[in-house]
């Protein structure tokens, strides 16, 4: 199925570990994903392809293993006040 994010960008849903292997996800972008084990739709904002771990917005602020997400989208840009939230929560070193 094809979407359309919030910056009009045409996006695909795939599993992790073909946007892995395609190297598709970058810097700076927000993607949406389903987590497996809550059955829930989460919203990354940080992507460590190294540890292969997620950051997630919402509450609580949490990290989980990529291996658990799956339909993986493209959502758009990250914004400053989006990646200073994730500096303070997360750390840095993330995508």
């Amino acid at each position: 199925m094809k979407n359309k994010s919030n910056n009009n960008i045409e996006t695909k849903a795939m599993p992790y570990d073909a946007m892995l292997a395609a190297g598709l996800f970058k810097g700076g972008l927000m993607y949406h994903c389903y987590h497996k084990p809550t059955k829930e739709h989460w919203c990354i904002i940080g992507i460590s392809t190294d540890l292969k771990k997620v950051c997630v917005a919402g509450w609580p602020p949490s990290i989980a293993d990529m291996k658990d997400c799956e339909d993986w989208e493209l959502h758009g840009k990250l914004t400053e006040k989006e990646i200073a939230y994730r500096e303070k929560k997360f750390g840095g070193g993330w995508l």
